[in-house]
């Protein structure tokens, strides 16, 4: 993506590598990491999709570009340019299956990273306005006792626990409870009318990540009773029953993370409204 188009403008079916994203005008730290990060991840699935060719039949000596690995003579050189690899044999020649494995796990590891990088996101912004407006943090009932204030100290060392500790408390709360609470202490709408990306999609992504990293990928029963809750919508779940598996679909994935960096646009210009952070402070 060229330098300070519109989010909204990217034509993800056609990537050219190196890819960038960047969103226009005015931004937080938090959401220049999270372009930088999604950045990183699109570059990541499209370099390994296009070096091991997944979904094409043609064979390797068909392309212009093809990596080159060489298992070097001397590993103790330090001017080799080549690259250590251990060497690989197959034994039955069942290379579609192993491509189906590399796709699915893929696939899977970047659903993870896009719902994780998302979350690091919201902790980043949260940390973001309570560092400039302390106020916020002196409505909070949870005090520190005189113990742990002796035992802190510094000023800024008994501030820094206190937003650290708001940061747990929404991390560790269930998605759904965690827009909740974004609203309760900022005012801000992650899924309001005026939201790029609805709830259920975003408390699909985070529960299929769940699913991924604690169920090996196949759908849990957990999962099916969170979901539960939009069934009267029009809303296409991940994974719509037990022992099944999310869709392989590369392109709805890196689609899904365009649409997540708009979220995160629009997160960041609301508390821009609101609130002071980096994106407004000098």
């Amino acid at each position: 993506m060229a330098k300070g188009l519109n989010i909204n403008t990217v034509d993800i079916t056609d990537i050219t590598l190196p890819f960038k994203i960047e969103p226009l005008g005015e931004k937080s730290d938090a959401l220049d990491d999270f372009c930088i990060r999604t950045t990183e991840w699109v570059n990541y699935i499209s370099e390994v999709l296009l070096f091991s060719h997944i979904g094409s039949k043609m064979p390797i000596s068909d392309y212009s570009v093809k990596p080159q690995l060489f298992a070097p003579r001397n590993r103790h050189r330090n001017n080799s340019n080549e690259l250590p690899t251990p060497k690989i044999t197959i034994k039955d020649k069942n290379f579609d299956s192993i491509s189906r494995n590399l796709s699915r796990n893929l696939f899977n590891h970047s659903v993870s990273q896009l719902a994780t990088n998302f979350e690091i996101f919201l902790n980043e912004i949260t940390e973001d306005i309570l560092w400039r407006n302390v106020e916020l943090l002196a409505n909070d009932q949870k005090q520190l006792s005189n113990k742990e204030i002796f035992d802190l100290g510094d000023l800024e060392d008994i501030k820094d626990n206190l937003i650290q500790r708001k940061i747990l408390e929404h991390a560790m709360s269930a998605y759904p409870k965690r827009v909740d609470s974004f609203q309760k202490l900022f005012h801000i709408g992650i899924h309001s009318k005026k939201s790029p990306v609805e709830l259920p999609i975003v408390h699909d992504l985070v529960e299929v990540r769940n699913v991924i990293q604690h169920s090996d990928g196949h759908c849990s029963e957990q999962y099916l009773q969170r979901l539960s809750v939009y069934k009267d919508t029009s809303y296409e779940q991940l994974l719509k029953r037990r022992y099944t598996q999310p869709k392989i679909d590369f392109q709805w994935l890196l689609q899904l993370g365009i649409d997540m960096v708009g979220l995160a646009e629009f997160i960041d210009a609301e508390a821009d409204q609101k609130w002071a952070t980096t994106r407004n402070s000098e």
